[in-house]
């Protein structure tokens, strides 16, 4: 009797891991066009992670610094997958069927959906793995240190232009007749001590190592632009100092803005302080926000040229020379906190909006062609 139990039980067991095989395997032909559609979804988001990644590796390598190995096996990981899913989807394209085109090939829909299902997992795994801390790291390059006197007789000095120099800031003390300064690609730490340079109009800190701009920055009473492009270290800049920065006309790019209504305590950046700066009139921006704005989101209206990106991840800063608007990823509604901008926008892109069949009625508010 307990062997007949026992056979019973052993058959009954190979029944339901059949059936629960044939469900799983039923469910590649069932959910064929979603499994597609995840593995595009999963592809655009992988080439996303992998422009940014490359992003910094080229300004790294800019730098002069050394590219971590796992980076760069990671790199080739992900060139590697993105080909062999590019295969794939060529495969997909065409849409094999049989009884004269009748009907889907089924065997031919279940393989590929099996294979998408395979290459969606890799795609979400590598773009887990592609958050790195750091892509990089230093290396040592003689001769290209300034010492803290070396600006030191120079004092009628009015532009300066350093790349690739590793200095401490002290050295520019003495400069206090400069207008224009450039500090592109270098080995920036503490620049509290350009405040002592009143007549500065021009700062330029493109590709610089800052982690933080201070607040001693906001007693440059003269500035007129202030360009951070490319600093991917920065991620703040304490609140109040860009509002006295009362003749700002340029300002270029920090991606760490705060956006009000998203918390409560304020201590970097808020969008709100751009309203302020009553001569601004080109301005390079990049901000992630939720898809529902605040009430109280607000951008300056005054802008002659701007480039402003909404939600754009893989969308890298530049010096605008037209009036470019592109959003992503928030509900058509919102839109309306860009009115003012998009009356006079010559290129405007929008991209995932949640609520789409709003955006009709605010075209023709917008008066937007």
């Amino acid at each position: 009797m307990e062997v007949a139990s026992s056979i019973l039980s052993s058959i009954l067991s190979k029944i339901r891991e059949y059936f629960v095989e044939s469900i799983h395997q039923a469910n590649y032909l069932l959910r064929f066009k979603n499994i597609v559609d995840d593995l595009k979804k999963e592809d655009e988001n992988l080439r996303s992670t992998q422009h940014r990644v490359q992003h910094e590796v080229e300004r790294a390598k800019r730098n002069s610094e050394e590219i971590e190995k796992d980076v760069e096996k990671w790199l080739m990981d992900v060139q590697n997958v993105l080909e062999e899913i590019q295969r794939l989807e060529d495969d997909i394209q065409v849409k094999k069927t049989f009884l004269c085109g009748r009907c889907p090939n089924l065997r031919w829909r279940y393989k590929l959906s099996k294979r998408a299902v395979k290459k969606t997992s890799v795609m979400l795994k590598l773009q887990d793995s592609g958050k790195f801390d750091r892509v990089s790291h230093s290396t040592t390059l003689p001769g290209v240190e300034v010492s803290d006197v070396f600006f030191e007789e120079m004092k009628t000095l009015k532009v300066a232009s350093l790349n690739w120099v590793h200095l401490s800031l002290n050295s520019l003390q003495f400069l206090t007749n400069l207008v224009t300064l450039q500090l592109i690609d270098c080995k920036l730490r503490d620049i509290s001590s350009l405040k002592k340079l009143a007549k500065l109009e021009i700062l330029r800190l493109k590709s610089s190592g800052l982690v933080e701009l201070p607040e001693e920055l906001g007693e440059l009473s003269k500035l007129r632009m202030l360009d951070i492009t490319d600093c991917w270290k920065l991620k703040r800049i304490p609140a109040n100092v860009i509002p006295r920065l009362s003749q700002l006309e340029e300002l270029y790019s920090f991606k760490a803005w705060e956006v009000e209504g998203t918390s409560a305590e304020r201590s970097n950046a808020s969008l709100s302080e751009l309203y302020q700066l009553n001569h601004l009139t080109i301005l390079s921006l990049n901000i992630n926000v939720q898809p529902c704005l605040s009430k109280d989101f607000v951008l300056p209206t005054n802008l002659l040229r701007y480039e402003i990106s909404v939600n754009n991840d893989g969308v890298w800063a530049s010096y605008p020379k037209s009036r470019i608007l592109k959003i992503r990823g928030i509900e058509a509604t919102s839109l309306v906190a860009f009115k003012s901008l998009c009356e006079k926008v010559e290129y405007l892109e929008l991209y995932l909006l949640a609520m789409i069949n709003v955006w009709d009625g605010l075209v023709f508010e917008f008066d937007v062609v």
